[in-house]
């Protein structure tokens, strides 16, 4: 009897943190939109190139330190060689370089994820363009005209 409401409990928690879960998930993933823009949700090129400058920062923020932690975890590499090519008998500690080269690595990595994304974004930002066309007006009176009118376009490069 014990154990069937011991079971019962543990299915009770799993099943409320499944739904506190997957209610926590979807809050976040909603889309908050700017009251001005009501019908877009697709981010505009002044968006794209801020964002894009701000990979590019971190990207290079990333790179240039992924170096420096390379750097330093070589410099403070004491290999168990001396200097005539003998082995020696202590062993030395090299933890601290190893993790700093393998930080370094992951770092430089990142970077250069982030540079690539900036690219990407710098391209996306620079296809979608806005400039007046002249388009046919149908009038209530039966013909057409022409009248100038801001058109959307989108640049795909390959």
């Amino acid at each position: 009897m014990k154990n069937v409401a011991l079971n019962t409990v543990a299915m009770k928690t799993i099943l409320l943190s499944i739904v506190l879960l997957l209610f926590s998930t979807t809050a976040y993933c909603q889309v908050k939109l700017n009251s001005t823009t009501q019908d877009s949700l697709t981010p505009s090129q002044e968006q794209l190139l801020a964002e894009s400058k701000s990979q590019k920062r971190t990207g290079l923020i990333l790179l240039m330190g992924g170096i420096g932690l390379v750097i330093a975890g070589g410099a403070t590499y004491e290999p168990n060689i001396n200097a005539f090519g003998a082995a020696q008998f202590e062993e030395k500690d090299n933890t601290l370089p190893a993790v700093l080269a393998v930080a370094g690595l992951f770092s430089i990595i990142g970077g250069a994820v982030q540079l690539v994304t900036a690219k990407e974004s710098k391209k996306k930002a620079l296809s979608v363009f806005i400039h007046p066309e002249r388009v046919p007006v149908p009038h209530t009176k039966g013909y057409l005209t022409t009248d100038v009118a801001p058109t959307v376009g989108l640049q795909i490069t390959f």
